[in-house]
């Protein structure tokens, strides 16, 4: 009884978290996001792309079994068709290949992966401002900016002085992440020549 009502606890605390349930939303948002773009794509594009290709996408096959499949003549009793470049195929044994399909698809895939990537690439360039301006706020202290104002600094020359500063820190952060990073390869570089002349010492 106790493992059951535990059960159901750790069920209902998944399904209650944040993240499922914005996943949720996304999924719902997902769904419907990919109907405007199949509107898009169907009522915007498609009759653009049609003046180009008669009949469209949709038209746009090749067929494998052309002089099996194709009818001439009167269509026979019962015989379901479909017509290609205005040739009658039994529609029951014709093969074809449909690339208007593969670059409908293609397409839409296009589409919805560009605006993923406008929308990803802003969030991204939103939060490294975000987090830009929070370095710089915090260049200085309340004292030092004020001490600044008082000297004649204006608020763009402080920034300025901010954004100088926080730039420095990030170069010299880096040259030591490099420094140790060279010293931890070096380190490893005598650990492999004190190795292999063990090594050698034993073997003799």
């Amino acid at each position: 009884m106790k493992k059951m009502k535990k059960f159901l606890a750790d069920f209902r605390d998944f399904i209650t978290k944040g993240n499922i349930l914005a996943m949720a939303v996304g999924v719902i948002i997902g769904g419907a996001f990919k109907g405007i773009i199949n509107v898009l794509v169907k009522n915007i594009l498609m009759p653009v792309v049609t003046l180009a290709i008669p009949g469209g996408l949709d038209g746009l096959v090749t067929v494998l079994n052309e002089s099996e499949a194709a009818i001439v003549g009167a269509v026979p009793e019962g015989v379901n068709t479909v017509s290609y470049y205005g040739i009658v195929y039994n529609a029951d044994i014709v093969n074809v290949i449909n690339w208007g399909t593969f670059i409908n698809e293609l397409i839409n895939f296009i589409i919805i992966a560009f605006v993923l990537f406008v929308i990803i690439r802003s969030v991204m360039m939103l939060n490294m401002k975000r987090q830009e301006l929070k370095e710089i706020s915090n260049a200085f202290t309340v004292d030092e900016q004020k001490a600044m104002k008082e000297n004649g600094k204006s608020l763009k020359e402080i920034i300025d002085l901010a954004k100088e500063k926080v730039a420095k820190q990030k170069l010299e952060k880096e040259a030591a992440e490099k420094a140790k990073a060279a010293a931890k390869d070096t380190e490893i570089s005598v650990l492999k020549d004190i190795k292999t002349l063990l090594e050698k010492q034993s073997d003799k």
